[in-house]
């Protein structure tokens, strides 16, 4: 086999051991759109800076007849700077006049912070590197967030 192609396989092999794998469906949603790394860091830089450092990310969007549900997932490079961005988000949502007061809640012994903002329901929170956000437009948002927890339980 090449050099080249051994090393260039080297290089990758990581990123694809260790991709978190997003589900077609999530409850009876389906999944509709996925970007992942490059592609969906832009979509998260857009909405907070490049300033932030990410090692990997993905956006999905997950439709279900007239609901629909917006997922951002980023990935730190370390646990602190995660945990720090979630409390920097939870900050500004509190000064903002988009979002409600954010109220914490716990599912599965996660700290979950839950908003109320551009006609969704928004949950966000930090486990380990991983910071996650899910909006979502339906009138049963907790079955929507129930079923992503049953899934990426332990994933992160």
């Amino acid at each position: 086999m090449n050099k080249t192609l051994i090393i260039i396989l080297l290089i990758l092999l990581p990123f694809y051991l260790f991709a978190l794998e997003i589900p077609s469906n999530i409850a009876d949603y389906k999944l509709v759109v996925l970007k992942r790394g490059k592609d969906a860091k832009n979509d998260i830089y857009m909405l907070h800076g490049k300033h932030i450092k990410l090692e990997d990310a993905y956006v999905a969007t997950y439709k279900l007849k007239n609901n629909i549900a917006y997922i951002w997932l980023s990935k730190s490079y370390t646990p602190i700077e995660a945990k720090e961005q979630i409390e920097i988000m939870a900050q500004k949502i509190q000064n903002s006049k988009v979002y409600s007061q954010p109220k914490l809640l716990k599912v599965k012994d996660v700290a979950i912070y839950e908003t109320f903002g551009f006609n969704m329901v928004n949950y966000f929170y930090n486990i380990k590197s991983w910071n996650v956000w899910i909006a979502i437009k339906s009138d049963k948002p907790k079955i929507f967030l129930e079923s992503f927890f049953k899934i990426f339980n332990g994933k992160f």
